[in-house]
């Protein structure tokens, strides 16, 4: 099983990407009063489902053609692990980024500990006892002239029988005018229960013969590194594709006995962006996501 942990390349990244907004002066006023952070609660959390589509109302949400990621979450988590999480939002045309994100147990409670890996970049919300924070980007965080959002938060699960856990996660594709027009805001949620034998919504694919492992680094630059686990003998085919459906390449073909493996992903010279990657093992097939920021 993959037990992610800190995450030196994430953080190499975005502090190549802080170089470029160092020097922005600070926008004061009205039109961007939340560039250093949105509010508590506008992420599509409950019991609200609020979302910045409060302020920035040009569009409803999800309307548009851009997309938000969650990245680093296991199938289900370890309790008291640490897990390195990225934040990657993407649309077309825009060029300053913002997000929120929330995590909380079933009760509503605030679950684990999540930390800032950049805290020029990335802030904390804390909310007082067990009512949830909120992790949420800078004014510096916004990065703006930048193609793409990428943060890389910490995530301590919490303890041992603490029930499920569910990411509220928001992110604002802003078109940079300064004002809070013309921007797309995009949601999603992830539920993520407690592994351990006997949970009742424990993913089955954890206990069974084949295991795929997000990518790690994720997002990469220029090489991630995919891994499985085999409690069988199986044919295994483990292939990248980009997000046509076009073959960009076959990592790993052939027999393989019972074990743990990985394989490595070269993107030196392919183009930034979203690629596929695809692992068939017999009956068993899932896939994954990697992005590639140059």
């Amino acid at each position: 099983m993959h037990f992610p942990h800190h995450n030196p390349f994430i953080r190499l990244r975005l502090l190549q990407g802080l170089l470029g907004v160092l020097l922005l002066p600070l926008i004061a006023g009205v039109a961007w009063s939340h560039s250093y952070g949105p509010a508590d609660g506008v992420c599509g959390d409950p019991p609200a489902y609020a979302n910045c589509t409060q302020c920035h109302n040009s569009f409803s949400v999800n309307s548009g053609d851009g997309q938000l990621q969650l990245l680093g979450l296991p199938l289900a988590y370890v309790p008291d692990s640490t897990y390195t999480l990225a934040i990657v939002l993407v649309d077309t045309g825009q060029i300053r980024w913002g997000f929120e994100m929330t995590a909380i147990l079933n009760s509503g409670d605030q679950a684990g500990v999540l930390t800032p890996d950049v805290p020029l970049l990335v802030q904390i919300s804390e909310g007082p006892g067990a009512q949830r924070d909120y992790i949420k980007q800078t004014t510096l965080g916004t990065l703006e002239g930048s193609p793409a959002g990428a943060w890389s938060v910490a995530w301590t699960a919490p303890a041992a029988a603490s029930d499920s856990v569910h990411f509220y996660l928001a992110g604002n594709a802003a078109n940079g005018n300064g004002t809070n027009q013309g921007d797309y805001i995009y949601t999603i949620s992830v539920h993520v229960p407690e592994f351990a034998l006997g949970v009742k919504d424990a993913p089955a694919a954890l206990p069974g013969t084949t295991f795929l492992s997000p990518a790690y680094p994720n997002p990469f630059n220029p090489a991630t590194a995919i891994g499985y686990q085999l409690s069988l003998p199986n044919f295994v085919e483990l292939k990248m594709f980009d997000t046509a459906g076009g073959l960009i390449t076959t990592l790993q073909k052939g027999w393989q006995n019972a074990g743990t493996y990985q394989a490595t992903f070269d993107g030196s010279g392919l183009p930034s962006g979203i690629y596929i990657y695809r692992l068939t093992a017999g009956d068993f097939a899932a896939t994954g996501k990697v992005v590639l920021m140059k």
